[in-house]
């Protein structure tokens, strides 16, 4: 049965998408409030382009493993390129090539990184078979590996860890961290997309400066805090929090930071609204707890009848098919047929092509059950000139009656309220899909944001 509040995601293990890390985003180069600167062996599947080339690592290469970045990774700075600092050998670390908007934001960087630098990218966790990420890295000439090692042993928000699990996990792969450590012999820097995967930071030489792209947050009451704070402070050179939440928790940790938004693909372009009949809302996400499509479904049987009366849909994109790595897409789907409700809120499945079908609605919705109104869907969205209704607090992104509108995580009845409203008074989005563009234009250009992170990565 649906509950009317948040969940978070039970999963623990680092097998495939059980943990889904909510990713948000912030900057401007100038400074915030806070004044800162706003710039055993191998046990998992892989596909058949990944190759195994010593226990315990693969590596996407057609060649064998050499050992050596240099000797690894094909020059890929293209041509006309304008590097705005020396070109750099950088070696990222990520949890997860594939997995939601952190998979999403590192791509879109090292896109504009692999015209400047040699990168070369490290995952815990294998690329997925059906999905075109890895394929598209070899395309830029960025070897993939695999190291199933542990993540950080803390919970985040809305995404609990088994930390003793994580710590066996590593402990169990101990013997290949030599082999690991060649990933870095001729690294200039080395960055962690993320928390889970930074937990590498031990493995690799102190000689080489280690960044963190800070895309979660960290729950405080975990027993692991402590000791991850005191490891970070004295592991990571400096960290880029994607938004301000996640700027204050490093600050409170010591870790220097700078502020840098996550962006789309592109350079926003705006898209005019479709005719305002019928009104079409959508949300884009997992059916995981911590995703609040549960909270969604419980807002829209509420509101059904105003949605009804003013020819208003909800469009769900998302959802796998598979119960382990799609918990709730069942019970919602049930629960829609069951309150005779597939006319109001249609689950379209996931996609692949998110911009095209946001460029067919006239709000997005982020139920989000954590409460972070600055994730990848709102980045995207408002960068097509797209308002949003998402739950939270935090106005950075989306400013109350201006670039959309806010409502407490959970509450189903304030979010009932709010489509209810819009579905009444549609000519309120048409002033705010401007105002969501122009913000979206000052600040998520994904070329500036990728050379301040640049800037950043080469010490600056």
């Amino acid at each position: 049965m649906l509950s009317g509040k948040g969940q978070t995601n039970d999963g623990h293990d680092t097998g495939r998408r059980r943990n889904q890390m909510p990713d948000g985003q912030p900057d401007n180069m100038a400074h915030d409030a806070k004044g800162r600167d706003t710039e055993s062996s191998c046990p998992v599947s892989v596909s058949r382009r990944t190759r195994l080339c010593a226990p315990g690592l693969r590596t996407t290469n057609c060649q064998a493993f050499s050992g050596s970045i240099e000797k690894n990774i094909p020059p890929n700075k293209q041509p006309g390129a304008s590097p705005s600092v020396d070109s750099m050998r950088i070696l990222f670390c990520t949890h997860d090539i594939d997995s939601g908007g952190s998979g999403r934001s590192l791509s879109i960087l090292l896109e504009h990184l692999a015209k400047r630098h040699t990168v070369s990218l490290l995952s815990l966790i294998p690329p997925s078979p059906d999905k075109a990420r890895a394929a598209r890295y070899r395309e830029l000439g960025i070897p993939l590996s695999v190291f199933p090692w542990g993540w950080l042993p803390v919970d985040f928000v809305g995404c609990p860890v088994d930390a003793a699990a994580q710590k066996k996990r590593s402990a169990q792969l101990r013997d290949f961290i030599p082999q690991v450590k060649r990933l870095s012999e001729s690294a200039d820097a080395i960055c962690f997309n993320g928390y889970p995967s930074a937990s590498l930071a031990s493995v690799f030489p102190s000689s080489v400066p280690k960044y963190l792209i800070a895309r979660e947050v960290l729950q405080e009451e975990s027993p692991g805090f402590p000791s991850v704070a005191a490891f970070l402070r004295s592991r990571i050179s400096r960290a880029i929090a994607i938004g301000p939440v996640e700027a204050d928790q490093l600050e409170r940790m010591g870790v220097p930071c700078s502020l840098v938004f996550n962006t789309g693909s592109t350079t926003p372009e705006f898209t005019p609204l479709p005719p305002l009949s019928p009104l079409r809302f959508g949300a884009f996400g997992q059916f995981v707890p911590c995703k609040g499509m549960d909270t969604l479904a419980l807002a829209t049987e509420i509101a059904a009848p105003e949605l009804r009366r003013h020819n208003a849909t909800v469009y769900v994109f998302g959802g796998t098919g598979n119960p382990a790595l799609s918990p709730l897409e069942e019970p919602v789907r049930n629960f829609l047929c069951q309150k005779n409700l597939e006319d109001v809120m249609r689950l379209e499945g996931w996609t692949n092509n998110v911009e095209t079908h946001m460029k067919t609605m006239h709000c997005i919705v982020r139920p989000d059950a954590t409460g972070s109104p600055w994730g990848r869907d709102i980045i995207e969205a408002m960068s097509l000139g797209r308002p949003v209704l998402a739950t939270g607090s935090e106005n950075v992104f989306i400013r109350e009656g201006h670039t959309g509108w806010l409502v407490a995580p959970g509450d189903a009845q304030a979010l009932a309220r709010a489509l209810a409203g819009l579905a009444r008074a549609p000519s309120l989005l048409g002033r705010m899909a401007k105002n969501a563009f122009d913000f979206a234009r000052e600040n998520f250009d994904p070329e500036t944001n990728a050379e301040r992170i640049e800037r950043i990565l080469a010490g600056g």
